[in-house]
């Protein structure tokens, strides 16, 4: 019926056009294999860069060795056969997958300590600690316990006596904590205030709610009363305070808060429950996870006995017990002012409450934390009755 509409006089393609609309098909057939596969493999290929960024940031990790340290049951690192040799700067290079790593398994004792990086044309060189906690994290328990040390403590070493700060990683400081407690140290973790503040910007800033307005003239911190999210650098204000002021709303006056370092102590650890609880309870994924350790890692220094997937398996532990299992433990109630023989101020803790406090970060106490009716910080609302 059509049969006049058909060209009368057909072109003659030739094998040449056929070869053409043959290749060009295979040519489609091939992209749209392609196409498929690249869905598939994108996850490898993310998680493979990944694991050459892990690897790179590894070798930045600063891993020096700390005297003092007892060694744990089972160390939180890496398998030999995923890290090379020690490099004369003491850090080293994992070479494993972007994977899971497995929390810990038994208890580990873990010093803390927050240093204070001096300037380059600064006149004391170096560095000294700010802040100091011995951390227990304990798998077989299900709980976490940090206890937070003065830096003023008065503690006497090798016929030497001073304040905990004047011991640095290098200079004996874990021996003299462990010494002083009797408590054997596992782990030895540094973080400079860049890094505080690296972590706490990070995961988005933290809330801190205050019953009045606070200040500090010292550090710069200023908050209003009500719910306040704080930037990493106004939370690094925040725990360095050591004259705080509240204002009274009745008489308008300025109020500073007379525990100076003690109720520094204070402030650190109700920041350190809402950093942990909101870092814990987030889910983080290991994408996540090592966002977080890779952005801090050049300001974080470790134990030789530490890598990158010992922070990681450290992480892991504290994230499977949860942040509703973390008690926190202090000097306090047995602490008196003191003066050295050349008249500078320290704290002095008696025995017993060294031992109440140790006991209950052990777990083998009765309770050791801090009391549910003590004095909260001038301002601070008790961050067990109010959340934001």
């Amino acid at each position: 019926m059509f049969d006049h509409l058909d060209d009368q006089n057909p072109p003659e393609f030739g094998e040449q056009f056929h070869d053409r609309v043959v290749t060009a098909a295979q040519r489609r057939q091939r992209r749209s294999r392609w196409s498929v596969s690249s869905v598939v493999l994108m996850p490898l290929l993310i998680l493979g860069g990944l694991a050459l960024f892990l690897r790179d940031q590894a070798g930045e990790l600063d891993r020096i060795e700390v005297g003092g340290l007892t060694p744990a049951e089972t160390n939180p690192t890496a398998t030999p056969q995923d890290v090379e040799p020690a490099t004369t700067a003491g850090t080293v290079v994992a070479t494993s997958a972007v994977d899971d790593v497995p929390p810990i398994s038994t208890p580990l004792n873990i010093l803390i300590v927050g240093v204070d990086q001096r300037p380059p044309d600064s006149v004391v060189t170096g560095s000294r600690a700010d802040t100091i906690a011995l951390v227990r994290i304990d798998p077989e328990r299900g709980r976490v316990g940090v206890l937070s040390l003065p830096r003023d403590l008065h503690v006497e070493h090798d016929g030497t006596s001073g304040r905990l700060n004047t011991f640095t990683a290098d200079q004996d400081l874990v021996e003299v904590v462990s010494s002083v407690l009797e408590v054997d140290i596992n782990h030895y973790v540094e973080v400079d205030f860049d890094g505080f503040e690296s972590l706490i910007d990070l995961v988005g800033g933290v809330s801190v709610p205050f019953d009045t307005a606070v200040r500090d003239r010292h550090t710069g911190f200023t908050a209003e009363s009500g719910c306040n999210q704080l930037s990493g650098s106004e939370a690094l204000a925040y725990v360095r305070s050591r004259t705080l002021e509240s204002i009274d709303v009745t008489t308008g006056q300025w109020a500073q808060d007379p525990r100076a370092d003690l109720g520094r102590i204070v402030r650190q650890q109700d920041l350190m429950r809402r950093v942990y609880r909101d870092v814990l309870s987030a889910g983080y994924s290991t994408i996540d996870e090592l966002r977080l350790l890779t952005d801090v890692v050049d300001d974080i220094t470790v134990d030789i006995g530490l890598d990158l997937h010992g922070l990681r398996a450290l992480f892991n532990a504290a994230e499977v017990i949860g942040p509703d299992q973390v008690q926190f433990y202090d000097l306090h109630a047995g602490l008196s002012a003191d003066a050295t023989a050349d008249g500078s101020a320290v704290l002095v803790a008696d025995r017993a409450t060294m031992q109440t406090a140790v006991d209950g970060l052990l777990g083998t106490g009765e309770h050791g934390g801090h009391d549910e009716n003590a004095e909260q910080t001038p301002g601070a609302v008790d961050p067990r009755r109010v959340s934001c």
